[in-house]
């Protein structure tokens, strides 16, 4: 199954909470990433970090990180750390790449990373969610997405996505993606474990985010309930 990651598009005023606590897992603590771009566009994103490890997207869930698993299939997205003092780490990515990044501390939390919010992080109370439908709309200046999942109380769900590319400068043409799946999910803390009846799989990191109708975030989608 085709995965697409896209930056999502909402107003970024909803995520100014200030630092965080993070979300406790194995040695680690868990926060979400949001960083804000020229036109609205909102990129959210998902830290592990250690004493002296970081996580970025864990493809195997946060519940909790499995370092080896990260190590072996996230190569690019996991690195080593060094505090160089003067709210700077010295960051070191798996896959060579070197940084030198602004830190923000707070209470003993990472509050800001390179530019970005690092927000506290509330788990799901649940193992399933009580019949419940979310809708999630995300875009880019040329790219769509649209997703409808039905979570069942029985673990079961069933989920909708439509996509569409526009041309770009210089191009034509219009091209556009339907999927119908269905399959068991479960939840485990942040954790959202979605098992599809053809096979695959897609674990992803998420939790609560009410907005006053019950919003959630899984991936680097903002969900609503259907009004």
């Amino acid at each position: 199954m085709k995965r697409i990651l896209f930056l999502v598009v909402f107003t970024a005023s909803i995520f100014s909470c200030g630092g965080s606590t993070g979300s406790q897992s194995g040695d680690g603590k868990l926060y979400m990433r949001t960083m804000s771009w020229a036109g609205g566009t909102l990129d959210i994103s998902w830290y592990y970090v250690t004493k002296d490890k970081i996580v970025v997207n864990p493809l195997g869930g946060a519940d909790p990180v499995d370092m080896s698993v990260e190590t072996a299939r996230n190569t690019r997205n996991v690195a080593s750390y060094r505090d160089l003092g003067d709210g700077q780490w010295e960051v070191k990515w798996g896959d060579g790449r070197t940084q030198t990044v602004r830190v923000e501390m707070k209470g003993g939390d990472v509050s800001a990373f390179d530019g970005g919010l690092m927000s506290e992080i509330k788990p799901f109370p649940d193992s399933h969610f009580e019949d419940l439908t979310y809708t999630g709309l995300a875009s880019t200046s040329q790219v769509t997405r649209f997703v409808k999942i039905f979570f069942g109380k029985d673990g079961r769900f069933k989920m909708y996505r439509l996509g569409s590319v526009t041309g770009g400068p210089g191009t034509v043409g219009v091209g556009a993606d339907e999927q119908t799946s269905a399959g068991q999910y479960d939840i485990k803390g942040n954790t959202v474990h979605f098992r599809y009846d053809d096979g695959t799989e897609w674990i992803t990191v998420g939790q609560p985010y009410d907005l006053g109708n019950g919003e959630i975030i899984l991936g680097d989608q903002l969900f609503k309930k259907p009004s």
